[in-house]
């Protein structure tokens, strides 16, 4: 649990400062917002009715997200 709390952290943190960022001062949903509040909802469920898979479904989407941003500014750099 304590590696999935961590990937949660580290892996969102970034896509959640853009998302709220975007939020307030644009007053526009971003889909790094919207990403994140995907996997908490997930983990939310996951932890509610005790089917850790979910959690680790919201890991996994926050990883794809991560990993797709980086090859994006990659590709554009």
């Amino acid at each position: 649990m304590f590696l999935l709390h961590t990937a949660y952290v580290i892996g969102g943190f970034e896509s959640a400062r853009e998302g709220l960022t975007t939020l307030l001062q644009e007053k526009e949903l971003d889909v790094d917002l919207l990403m994140i509040v995907a996997a908490l909802g997930a983990a939310f469920l996951g932890l509610w009715r005790q089917e850790y898979y979910l959690i680790v479904d919201g890991a996994i989407l926050i990883l794809i997200f991560s990993v797709s941003g980086a090859l994006e500014g990659y590709a554009t750099d």
